[in-house]
This record gives C-alpha cells, structure tokens and sequence, in this order.
C-alpha cells in the first residue's frame, strides 16, 4: 500500500497552495497599440502607476511581431484607426492565430465611435470598446476586469491539471490495489477455505481502500477550502461558480471512496443487515430525492411510474435505498444529455419488483450471444461491460443479493436497456 493519509500522490510535485499562488502572481503584461505616441505614452504612465506592466507598439504590424516575441502579454489595448494593420484586423488576426495557443482579452480604443464599429469589434474576439477621449477610472476597470478573467481562467486551469494529475495517480493505485486483492484471492482460493480469504480481504485490503483514498477527497476540499478562503478569488466575478464545481468534485469523490468500501466490506462479509419491516414508499423517496437532482444536472428526464398501495417489506431501509440509487445513477450515467430514464416499481405475488428503463439507448448494448428467455424477445445482459456501468452498480447488485434479492439487465425491441431489481415480500 503505497499511499499515506494527507499526502499528495506525487511527492515530486509542489505543494497545492503554492501551485495556486503561482498562478496568481504569474506576470500578465499589458500591450498598448496606437499611431499616437503622446497617447500611447500617456496610457502607458498611467496604468504602470495602477500597478501594470505596460509594453507599447505603434502599429498593428509591431503589435503582432511582439505578442509573438513575449508569451507574458495577455491584454492588448488597440486603437482601432491605425495604417496598415488596423484594430479590427489585428483583433482578428489574434483571434485566428492565438485562439488556441493564447489567453488574449483585447479591448479596442478609438476616437471614431460607431455602433456598426462596436459590433464588428465585438465579433472579432475584442471583451469591451472605449471611445476617446476615455476616462481613465473606466479605462482602469476594463483592464482590471480582463485580468481578473485571465486570472479566472488560469486557476481553472491550474485546478483541471492538478486535479486531473491526482486522479490518474489514484486511479492506478485503485486499479493496482484491486487486481492485488483478485490475486491473493485466487491464490488463496486454490490452497485455503474461502473464510481465510475473507479474513484476508478484511484485515488487508479493506483497511487500504479506506485509508488510500481518503487523500483524494481531503485533496480536492482542501483545494475548495484554499480558493474560500483566498480574499483575492472572493473578489472575482463567477469565483462562487467555480468553487461550487469543486465542491461537486469533492461530493463525488467522497461517494467513490465510500461505494469502494462498502463494495469490500460486503465482499468480505464485514456488512451486517438489518432485517425490519421498511416502508417502500419511504425508500422511494429518500432515492429519488438524490436521483432527480443528479439527473437534472446531466440533462436526462426521470419518469416514475409508482402505485400508492406498495406493501411494507422486511429489510435493511439503508441499504436498499444505497442500492436503488446507485442504480439509477448508473442509467443516469449511460443516457446521453436529452435521453430519459423511467422507473417502475410493481408488488407481485412474492416479490416487489423495480424496473429501471434508459429510452433510446444503443441496442448494440445488448449481448448478442444471450438467447431468448421465457419464449419471448427480451435478452438478459450479463456481459455489459462493468466500466460502463460503474463500481456502484457492482456494490448495489451485491447488496440486493444479500437481501435474497436479485438484479439483472434486459433489453426488448425499441427499447433500451432495462434494470430489472427483485426484493423478497
């Protein structure tokens, strides 16, 4: 078990807060683009006494030649009447050339205002259009608007790289750590009774899920923490935007961590099982109460079709609801953004059954080696690949087994694929 508690899974690199405090500081230069040089200048003193290092060019052919000299420019302010190149066309050529490669903001300045002018501007990239002569405090705040974009932006980015390094990191170690646990298994299966397996999976391997993954959440909220706290990011517009993002990230990584455990723990035998009697319509409820909203924010419909008079059964409320959700969020997870899911619950003679159907899946979903089953065209699905459906799909199924249920996976003609959920009465 590699990991440690509270450490960053790569050693090597710099300590989170100060990764993002470079990025803060990252030296932004502002390029100022005019034919007037008694215009250029004055701008020029002016905003490096606001704190900005100015670079200045004379015409839109020198402009181009030093953006691509010096990777630090990052606001150009151009008049938009100039020989040669002018405004419109250098904003045009920066959009073309950099868009890509550059974070630019360019803001066009002219003494010849005009509304078809603005809007040609507007189209070609420019994020304001000041008419001279300019007032300096508007001047100010339209560059200090566009860095604080850029600087939005590049947090962003920072935060993408690094959470996307922690994550590779994570995954492998996960990756790693469950083909160790499927070979000591094997191994153990071949020269021990399975209880010592059991034994073996509970005081080795469940210990080091739990433990190994608790960094990438303490990562990802210490991240959110830092930015909450960070009286510079407060002040930016749509910083609440992304802060929520990462709060997001840090739910979601938190539920993997503990899908993963759970999925161990029942592996194992370490979960025990309430048998109670539990309301069905209260277990609907508590689901579709985390379900609407997950589905809401992937962009798919969920349907219900649920009968008022669903009888009380005998189990563990907790799990069942665990199970259902983790369900529907792998139907969620499989329908593309505008599909929709519905979700049946039926009471039958010796069973309550729950039908979860993703409309307008591929039927290339289906296993095409499954034969017909009872005499009609419905296929069950036992080889769907796990990746698509995902480690909670694996954790429910397990738990509805213990509950002497069953989970299996249908597809019809015109249909896409079916949950199909079974729970003793």
């Amino acid at each position: 078990m590699k990991g440690v508690v509270g450490q960053n899974s790569n050693p090597s690199a710099p300590p989170i807060s100060n990764r993002f405090a470079e990025a803060l500081q990252e030296e932004r230069r502002l390029l100022i683009v005019d034919d007037e040089p008694e215009i250029v200048e004055e701008l020029a003193l002016f905003l490096r006494k606001k704190g900005f290092q100015c670079e200045t060019a004379f015409d839109g052919q020198e402009a181009l030649e030093k953006i691509k000299q010096d990777p630090e420019i990052a606001i150009v302010l151009t008049d938009i009447r100039m020989p040669g190149i002018d405004g419109l066309e250098l904003a045009k050529r920066l959009r073309e050339y950099w868009s890509d490669q550059r974070d630019l903001e360019v803001i066009i300045l002219t003494g010849h205002a005009g509304i078809d002018q603005a809007v040609e501007a507007l189209k070609m990239g420019a994020v304001d259009f000041l008419t001279k002569p300019v007032s300096l405090k508007y001047l100010l705040s339209t560059v200090q608007q566009a860095d604080k974009a850029i600087c939005m932006r590049r947090l962003d980015h920072q935060y993408r790289v690094m959470l996307s390094e922690e994550l590779d990191g994570r995954t492998a170690e996960v990756k790693q750590l469950l083909a160790e646990v499927e070979a000591v298994k094997q191994e153990l299966l071949t020269s021990h009774p399975s209880p010592s397996v059991d034994e073996c999976i509970k005081s080795i391997f469940l210990p080091g899920v739990r433990y190994e993954l608790s960094p990438v959440v303490e990562t990802i909220s210490g991240m959110t923490a830092l930015l909450e706290e960070d009286e510079r990011i407060a002040a930016v517009d749509g910083a609440d935007l992304y802060l929520e993002h990462l709060a997001q990230a840090a739910r979601e990584a938190h539920v993997f961590t503990e899908t993963l455990s759970d999925l161990m723990a029942a592996m194992c035998g370490e979960i025990t099982l309430s048998k109670t009697a539990v309301s069905l319509e209260d277990i609907l409820a508590d689901v579709l109460s985390v379900a609407n909203p997950r589905a809401a924010a992937a962009g798919v419909s969920l349907e219900t079709h649920i009968p008022h008079d669903l009888p009380d059964i005998c189990g563990d409320h907790g799990r069942i609801v665990q199970s259902l959700t983790r369900i529907l969020e792998s139907g969620i997870n499989l329908a593309p953004m505008g599909g929709a899911l519905s979700l049946r619950a039926e009471a039958l003679d010796q069973e309550v059954q729950f039908r979860i159907t993703l409309h307008g899946a591929p039927t290339a979903l289906a296993d095409e080696d499954a034969g017909p089953r009872c005499g009609d065209s419905v296929k069950t699905l036992p080889h769907l690949s796990s990746d698509r459906l995902g480690i909670g799909y694996t954790l429910a199924r397990r738990l509805i087994q213990m509950l002497g249920g069953a989970v299996r996976l249908e597809s019809q003609p015109d249909s896409g694929p079916t949950f199909v959920i079974t729970l003793p009465r």
